[in-house]
């Protein structure tokens, strides 16, 4: 009984070892990435037919502002068009953004059920 008891506290004491590994590897072993922004996740959905929803994004500094509006509306089913823009400014220059993005629903999300859309922009 002693020997199957002590394998498993050698085992559960080795996945710890290896989680900190882990940990430590990703936190100090990984160069430092940067995203673009708007960091945007789009999901399979699309605003009902005739209706339009905003999208919005600000951030406020000491060094200036940026801010996004994303209007996304649904002419015809399934097809949801947003057009919309960023504008920054700060230290010492400024600059506007456009974006223009298509997306069609491939397969309506069912309750409990998954979902399809196909982005162009």
């Amino acid at each position: 009984m002693w020997m199957i008891r002590r394998r498993r506290v050698h085992r559960i004491a080795g996945l710890h070892r290896a989680l900190w590994l882990a940990a430590a590897v990703t936190l100090f072993g990984v160069p430092a990435t940067q995203a673009a922004r708007p960091m945007t996740n789009d999901d399979a959905a699309i605003t009902t037919l005739g209706q339009c929803s905003l999208q919005a994004w600000g951030e406020w500094s000491r060094h200036g502002y940026e801010g996004w509006l994303l209007p996304a509306c649904t002419p015809l089913v399934p097809l949801e068009v947003t057009a919309g823009g960023a504008r920054h400014v700060g230290e010492g220059s400024a600059y506007t953004l456009g974006s223009l993005q298509f997306k069609a629903l491939l397969r309506e999300q069912a309750p409990g059920g998954w979902g399809a859309a196909l982005s162009l922009g």
